[in-house]
C-alpha cells in the first residue's frame, strides 16, 4: 500500500475589489488523489498552479490531486 504525502497548497482568492484572501474556507483531503472543496465570496477568482478554477455563482470550487501529483501544490 502506498503512502500518500501531504499535499502543501496555497490559494489566492482575488476579490472583485481587489482584497487577497478574505473569506477562504478550504475542507478535504490535501493529500495525493485526494479531492477538497473550498468557498471564497462570490465573484472571486482561484487560481492552482496558475490556473484558474472553476467557481460557482455563490463561491463553491472544487480541487482534486492526481495519484502522482507532486507533494506540493501553489
Amino acid at each position: 500500500m502506498r503512502t500518500a504525502r501531504t499535499v502543501v497548497i496555497v490559494l489566492v482568492a482575488w476579490l472583485a475589489g481587489g482584497t487577497a484572501g478574505a473569506d477562504l474556507d478550504l475542507v478535504g483531503e490535501f493529500v495525493q488523489g485526494g479531492l477538497a472543496r473550498g468557498r471564497v465570496a462570490p465573484d472571486s477568482a482561484v487560481w492552482l498552479d496558475g490556473r484558474p478554477l472553476r467557481v460557482t455563482s455563490d463561491g463553491w470550487f472544487v480541487l482534486g490531486f492526481g495519484r502522482d501529483a507532486p507533494t506540493s501544490a501553489e
